[in-house]
């Protein structure tokens, strides 16, 4: 039960690292908030460069987190759920803040 668990956890991030470097790259879809809820007019003059980098660290930094709890099912050593937690915790962090300065730059070429 345990090895299948594993086995998804590592098949899922495995697409999540290849949909981060794509990101990174600014390939593929933008799975990004900014660019899902702008309209049309927004989408065509926003600069996607930053929210692409930013979608692709994140998709990096889930992958990481998802092959450490896939060792975590697999070897069943308490010390990949604590660096998968905190591994969480940074990412979200990390969207947060990357988010906030995203927007205080784009409002700063605005003025």
């Amino acid at each position: 039960m345990y090895l299948v668990l594993a086995i998804v956890l590592f098949i899922f991030s495995f697409i999540l690292l290849v949909w981060g470097v794509l990101s990174l790259f600014n390939k593929g879809f933008l799975f990004n908030n900014a660019y899902i809820y702008a309209n049309k007019k927004e989408r065509e003059q926003m600069n996607k460069k930053p929210y692409y980098i930013q979608t692709g660290i994140v998709f990096i930094l889930l992958s990481i987190a998802s092959c450490l709890e896939g060792f975590n099912a697999l070897l069943k050593y308490d010390v990949f759920f604590v660096l998968f937690i905190i591994l969480i915790v940074v990412t979200l962090v990390f969207a947060i803040v990357s988010t906030i300065y995203i927007d205080k730059k784009i409002i700063n070429k605005s003025e």
